[in-house]
């Protein structure tokens, strides 16, 4: 046939199967539409079913008391028994007559519905009476859609127990997870089990060489024997100070960001809730006290460096980078373990994200987690402020949260650029040093009066008042302070309990009813109220760190013989040891063991009592121990170990180029 062109065989095969799989995609593609449909209506049908047994199930709005939410919470426990669905929900709506508003509820759903449809069909219908008052129609009669109310949804299904999701991103990311905490420490021990029997087997003597690298740091064995052997330096006061400040922490996260029924009545009205206020600076008394830490190692590394030192010859500055790096390798492992938990392990939990009556609880942990996930390595690896400064990208959420939204991760890592800063400061020459600490104080105490007042213009004020008052007492001591010291620890506990007071008349309301002249005086002056309780806060801070390291005397008056050798006060005791070592774990998990504490225990609020918050910060206290002991065995000792190792061997290999310098710097 003229104008026909034949195709070979091979071609009209291909041709055919080709046709065959458009056919077959266009019945699946068909198939699906209608199933989704069918799906729908089964959905749509089991609702109006049991309408009202829903509704009872579910929160309401009651139009009587202006679209107030009565039963918040459901019933959640009823709902599931029924074998339905059980949602929170997050619902935002705007009108023309109002401005935007979000609330919060729980509602029951049928469990033919998927999640899609629960969010476009089911509460629409559910809640028909809100949406019919707040439509609007147009003089023809047809639906004013700029008048109406507009409104978007986000749920989150609640089911008993951990539901691993059926992603697998997160999934697997889980498992990586467990995978990377366990395996090493179990092939470790099953290793180390075989060398013990082989050697009782054989009868042989237990060698003294050194285990490798990775023996040592994944070791369950060396490592509770690190925990528990009193440490080369420690001070017995000094870790009881440490172990004040993470007990400080706890009690004030847990009284006032538990579900205690009523909470803005309770602060009112009960005396504790009003009293721990002032334990908000403890996030200032951590920071401050890096920067002491931070002074004092700067200290030994001056002394001992020279040619009569046994330190490193490296420039001080370089010297306090390289004690910076280590501060950071040490503490990285864990932090990244709690961010991993947080971000990964925690959305998988069944909790109501949305709760607005507990917001430390509820909304405004579930929306710190979606901001820290928005850069989430950045502000995992304490590099919230590095990036913003490097990329120059720094958003609301970085400026909302203190640089890090991720929970009290950006407390850690202020201690680090504190330390850095720190380290950076006292290796200048010191009239240059000095300058420039007054340069800080004199920044920041101009901004004192901004209501909107930084936290860096904050925290750099308060480490240049601590340095700046070290420097003018010609603190801190390189060796352990003569017995004489220990009595300065009173004066610096006086100056922090007037830093507790100044504070908790400027920010915690204290006399407003009881003596309300002196609290409106300083309420008109809370630029110097605040300028006054930062420098007792730091000079007392420094004074107890001081009297802590300081020698006990003996009965004769007379201090140690040994008082000349460094760090030679008295030995914490293995209980103090151990809790010291594990405070930092405990700082960082407890908001976290908090959180799923609080998920797990009930959907409701609950009624406080002595015995109630007493049960409450044991607990919490109690998981929050276990779970840093966890980490530390498995994640922060390991990985701190290997990296500061590792860090080692770079500067060994970079300095043994460097002619006139010791290729290991000194330890910190």
């Amino acid at each position: 046939m003229e104008g026909h062109v034949r195709l070979p065989i091979r071609w009209r095969a291909l041709w055919k199967l080709i046709g065959l799989l458009t056919c077959s995609a266009c019945c699946r593609l068909g198939e699906s539409t209608s199933s989704a449909e069918h799906g729908l209506q089964t959905c749509i049908a089991a609702l109006h079913a049991n309408m009202t047994l829903f509704r009872q199930l579910s929160g309401v709005m009651s139009e009587d008391l202006n679209w107030d939410i009565l039963q918040r919470h459901g019933a959640p426990a009823v709902c599931l028994g029924e074998g339905h669905r059980h949602f929170f929900v997050l619902f935002h709506w705007k009108t023309w007559k109002a401005a935007s508003g979000t609330t919060d509820f729980s509602s029951c759903v049928p469990s033919e519905c998927t999640e899609q449809m629960v969010q476009d069909e089911v509460l629409p219908r559910i809640y028909h009476n809100f949406f019919r008052a707040h439509q609007e129609s147009l003089p023809d009669g047809s639906h004013d859609f700029e008048r109406s109310v507009q409104f978007s949804v986000t749920i989150k299904e609640y089911k008993p127990g951990v539901q691993m999701s059926t992603r697998n991103e997160l999934r697997d990311s889980v498992l990586f997870g467990l995978a990377m905490c366990l395996i090493p420490a179990f092939i470790v021990s099953v290793v180390e089990i075989l060398l013990y029997t082989f050697s009782w087997m054989t009868k042989a003597t237990s060698s003294e060489s050194k285990c490798p690298l990775l023996m040592e740091a994944f070791s369950l064995r060396s490592g509770w024997r690190e925990l528990t052997a009193p440490g080369k330096g420690e001070c017995a006061d000094l870790c009881r100070l440490r172990v004040a400040l993470v007990a400080a922490l706890l009690t004030l996260h847990i009284t006032q960001g538990s579900k205690w029924r009523y909470v803005e009545d309770l602060e009112k009205s009960l005396n504790v809730f009003a009293a721990i206020r002032p334990l908000a600076l403890v996030n200032d008394a951590f920071i401050l006290l890096s920067a002491y830490l931070c002074a004092w190692s700067s200290a030994k590394a001056e002394v001992n460096r020279g040619p009569e030192g046994s330190g490193s010859s490296l420039p001080p500055l370089a010297s306090g980078l390289i004690r910076s790096v280590r501060k950071y390798l040490r503490q990285l492992p864990v932090c990244l373990l709690w961010a991993w938990v947080y971000l990964i392990v925690l959305p998988l939990t069944p909790y109501n994200p949305y709760n607005h009556t507990f917001p430390w609880f509820g909304i405004r942990w579930y929306t710190n987690t979606g901001r820290c996930m928005q850069k989430m390595w950045r502000y995992s690896l304490l590099l919230g402020d590095v990036g913003a400064l490097f990329f120059q990208d720094g958003d609301d959420n970085w400026l909302a949260g203190n640089g890090n939204p991720c929970a009290n991760l950006w407390n850690f890592q202020l201690e680090i650029q504190v330390f850095f800063l720190g380290s950076c400061l006292l290796a200048l020459p010191r009239p240059l040093g000095n300058s420039v600490l007054v340069a800080i104080v004199a920044f920041g105490f101009s901004r004192v009066n901004d209501r909107r007042d930084p936290w860096w213009v904050h925290h750099s004020r308060g480490v240049a008042v601590l340095l700046l008052f070290l420097r003018a007492l010609g603190l801190p001591h390189v060796r352990s302070p003569p017995g004489s010291w220990r009595k300065v620890r009173w004066l610096g506990t006086a100056w922090v309990l007037v830093a507790a007071g100044v504070h908790g008349v400027s920010r915690g309301d204290w006399l407003e009813e009881s003596w309300p002249e002196v609290s409106n005086i300083v309420q008109r002056h809370r630029g110097l109220a605040t300028a006054v309780w930062q420098v007792a806060l730091a000079g007392g801070l420094a004074l107890i760190c001081e009297g802590c390291r300081s020698v006990a005397r003996h009965d004769n008056g007379s201090d140690s013989k040994d008082s000349e050798r460094p760090n030679n006060a008295q030995q914490p005791g293995q209980l103090l040891a151990v809790a010291n070592r594990l405070a930092f774990g405990i700082n960082v998990a407890h908001p976290f063991v908090q959180f799923y504490v609080e998920a797990h225990s009930s959907l409701n609020d609950r009624v406080y009592s002595v015995f109630s918050g007493l049960s409450q910060l044991f607990m919490i206290s109690l998981l929050s121990a276990v779970g840093s002991f966890i980490g530390f065995l498995l994640v922060q000792r390991p990985w701190a170990l290997i990296f500061s190792t590792s860090l080692d061997y770079v500067l060994g290999l970079v300095l043994a180029l460097v002619p006139g310098t010791k290729p290991r710097p000194e330890p910190t």
